[in-house]
């Protein structure tokens, strides 16, 4: 987390680690619904994944006459661990593309939602904190 911190404000690491700490404890509901929303999506992206490739290999190995196995556990189950280990690497990178997003937006509106750096889209958006400064959006 620290290093989002760094990106999102050009500070020194360890203040950068200090300030994403404090951001965790003061909205740990925020990012304790995060962390849960992910590991649903990651437990059920999981199971898809390595159900459909242990699924297409074991057809390929029944369905297919070329090759000549005496038993198809054990392909069917190194190509679920493959597809465990692939499948887990991208789930992780979507859960810190998440954290990143949801520390940019709560340091947006930690610091008031100044500034105009933030896309046309998100103008509106940034209004209404403004506006409702003190009760937050959640």
């Amino acid at each position: 987390m620290a290093f989002i911190q760094v990106a999102l404000q050009s500070k020194w690491f360890c203040t950068s680690a200090w300030n994403a700490f404090a951001m965790v404890i003061k909205n740990a509901h925020r990012f304790g619904i995060a962390a849960g929303i992910g590991m649903i999506y990651t437990l059920f992206g999981l199971t898809f994944i390595v159900s459909a490739n242990c699924f297409a290999m074991y057809l390929t190995l029944t369905m297919n006459t070329g090759y000549a196995v005496s038993s198809v556990m054990g392909p069917v189950i190194v190509a679920g661990v493959i597809a465990f280990i692939i499948g887990y690497c991208f789930f992780e990178l979507f859960s810190f593309s998440a954290d990143a997003i949801l520390q940019s937006f709560l340091l947006d509106e930690e610091l008031g939602a100044r500034g105009d750096s933030r896309p046309d889209c998100m103008k509106e958006f940034a209004d209404d904190i403004k506006k409702n400064k003190n009760s937050g959006c959640c």
